[in-house]
């Protein structure tokens, strides 16, 4: 279960996971690099959401010109 986030150019953005509209992670101030660094977040144990809940992982915009790219592994029980 991680993580994988950068942005294409000069720029720095912010990921955060949402249970429904209850923020139950975020990175700590813009911590998402731009290329060639990756920021990556692993959790050996899943993050879990609420029954009948959307759990939605958002990145932010990275800034002018530049694109985001989040990569997510993640499994539904």
């Amino acid at each position: 279960y991680s993580i994988e986030a950068q942005c294409s150019s000069t720029g720095t953005a912010t990921i955060t996971v949402q249970d429904g509209a209850t923020t139950i992670w975020t990175t700590k101030g813009a911590n998402v690099p731009s290329a060639p660094s990756v920021f990556v977040r692993t959790w050996p144990v899943p993050l879990t959401g609420s029954t009948g809940a959307a759990m939605t992982i958002t990145l932010s915009a990275c800034g002018v010109g530049s694109a985001g790219t989040l990569t997510v592994q993640a499994s539904r029980v």
